[in-house]
């Protein structure tokens, strides 16, 4: 859309499909290893009033690259993370809704940015 109360950026055009069905406006960049630009994320700002990062969690490895990644994007570009905990032990949100169910996931999104 133009504008929404609320965009989530994450990882893979797989999540981007699930939080569409949620109701939230989402993107991804085109892979992993990309990101989307600092004028792009600005002009993003301007036509929402909240934007998210939601990118994997790798709660099976050592080092949890996708919350470092996600922690050093929000901090550069002034935006809000929302992590999957890792408890649940769920790479991404597509996963989550597998492994739990859709309900419990549009919950979880939806405890996180309130």
């Amino acid at each position: 859309p133009e504008t929404d109360s609320v965009l989530i950026i994450t990882s893979s055009l797989k999540d981007v499909m699930c939080l569409y069905e949620m109701g939230y406006s989402a993107i991804a960049p085109q892979s992993e290893s990309t990101f989307i630009s600092s004028e792009i994320i600005e002009k993003l700002k301007s036509k929402f009033d909240n934007i998210y990062l939601l990118f994997d969690t790798d709660y099976d490895k050592k080092e949890n690259y996708g919350k470092l990644l996600g922690e050093k994007t929000a901090s550069e570009h002034n935006i809000k993370q929302i992590e999957i905990p890792i408890s649940y032990k769920c790479t991404d949100i597509a996963e989550l809704i597998q492994n739990y169910n859709f309900r419990f996931a549009k919950g979880m999104i939806e405890n996180e940015i309130q």
